[in-house]
């Protein structure tokens, strides 16, 4: 049975990427529907719609995005949105093997890390949604 927003209420939600663009609106979507929104951004002091909580996280820094998945596991994440990420616009030719691996790291290997750092309180909770 799909998720109703009404199912939301009251459950914690973290969506990377949330301080703008698509990631910004989805926060404002849950936060009226009563879920506890977190969301990530790079800037220090960055900010996301009022009433999230911000987390400040550079994905292509490997500490600061384990420091994040420590955090996620206290927080008992039950909703994840991964929407954060990167390109690098040029020609191919001209994209540095750093800058393709900085892509991957934000792109891919952080999604992977929160998935893993959010699956062990989801799976716990056995919820039927």
């Amino acid at each position: 049975m799909p998720m109703k927003y009404s199912d939301l209420a009251g459950r914690s939600v973290l969506i990377t990427g949330g301080t703008r663009g698509i990631g910004y609106a989805v926060a404002e979507a849950l936060l009226e529907q009563e879920a506890e929104v977190h969301v990530t951004g790079t800037k220090k002091d960055g900010k996301g719609p009022a009433g999230s909580i911000f987390h400040s996280c550079d994905f292509s820094n490997t500490e600061e995005l384990e420091n994040l998945c420590d955090k996620v596991q206290q927080i008992n994440v039950e909703v994840l949105i991964n929407n954060a990420g990167i390109n690098k616009t040029g020609a191919f030719a001209e994209l540095s093997p750093e800058d393709f691996l900085r892509i991957q790291q934000v792109n891919l290997y952080s999604a992977f890390r929160l998935i893993q750092a959010v699956l062990p309180g989801m799976t716990s909770k056995n919820r039927s949604v």
